[in-house]
């Protein structure tokens, strides 16, 4: 059997061995798997590539070089020119809106999502 962890954003503990999990008592078990760090992703291809699937997390896929509020906006506006679905459109910027939570403070991701967003689905 094979299993993945998909890290969402950096956690800061590096001393952990990603991709090992062992312990000793009562038994010894040890367990491998892989790490899959979505900050490693190139998000700017999911973007141009309109990955619907995929967009919420382009969030958290902010290249070195960009500006929080330069990617942030970037994001928002792919989603919104890419789905066609009016209800379909809100629950992805919903699903970004909570996700970029994760990396962003609250206050500064509801700038980018439409009001009739804001608060009450993303918190």
């Amino acid at each position: 059997m094979e299993s993945t962890e998909c890290q969402l954003r950096k956690l800061g503990y590096d001393w952990i061995r990603p991709g090992i999990y062992h312990y000793t008592f009562p038994n010894e078990f040890t367990a491998r798997y892989n790490v899959f760090k979505i900050w490693e992703c190139d998000g700017e291809e999911i973007l141009s590539k309109r990955l619907l699937g995929l967009l919420p997390f382009t969030p958290l896929m902010q290249p070195e070089n960009v500006s929080d509020y330069e990617w942030m906006g970037k994001c928002v506006r792919t989603v919104e020119s890419s789905v066609p679905s009016e209800q379909d459109r809100k629950d992805l910027l919903a699903s970004t809106g909570v996700l970029a939570g994760l990396v962003h403070d609250i206050h500064f991701v509801q700038t980018f999502i439409p009001e009739e967003i804001n608060c009450h689905e993303i918190s």
